[in-house]
């Protein structure tokens, strides 16, 4: 899921893309950011912007 995020910087896009709904990304993302402690993206107009957590290896 983290790989379509980066690559769509959208949720709506990214669950287009893994034929998926939205709500179900956004779930996704929330359980990323629970396991990881910390913020993944940031919501930069429409899109999200990932954090430098989010593009360490």
């Amino acid at each position: 899921m983290l790989d379509a995020l980066l690559h769509d910087h959208s949720t709506v896009k990214a669950a287009q893309r893994r034929n998926l709904t939205q709500p179900a990304v956004s779930a996704a993302l929330a359980r990323l950011r629970d396991a990881f402690g910390e913020e993944l993206f940031f919501r930069r107009g429409q899109g999200l912007q990932p954090t430098s957590f989010a593009l360490s290896p």
